[in-house]
């Protein structure tokens, strides 16, 4: 899962696709910054990653994984998102340093 390539190219069209869907399924764990903090990460254990500290160090296929299967608190998406959906999400968190203001 780790070498498996994003078939769908980084562009801003696919950042935007994830950053909608980001905002409607990750939010409530990952914040609205991708750091961890959203209010339901407070009762998690483990906590949510930091997304923003992710981005660049992880390769696409295993970001795709984590989404599709799942880690820890996080619940799987296989089967609820659509693989674009998991590639542009995938997209979104690639570009986190540079889609989202620091807080």
């Amino acid at each position: 899962a780790v070498k498996r390539a994003n078939p769908i190219p980084r562009d801003q069209t696919s950042i935007a696709r994830g950053k909608n869907l980001f905002k409607t399924y990750c939010t409530v764990c990952h914040g609205p910054g991708g750091r961890g903090d959203g209010p339901a990460a407070a009762g998690l254990n483990p906590k949510p990653p930091n997304l923003v500290k992710m981005a660049g160090h992880h390769t696409d296929g295993d970001i795709a994984w984590k989404i599709e299967n799942g880690r820890g608190a996080m619940p799987a998406w296989k089967g609820k998102l659509k693989q674009k959906e998991i590639w542009n999400l995938t997209n979104f968190i690639q570009a986190l340093p540079s889609e989202l203001p620091s807080q």
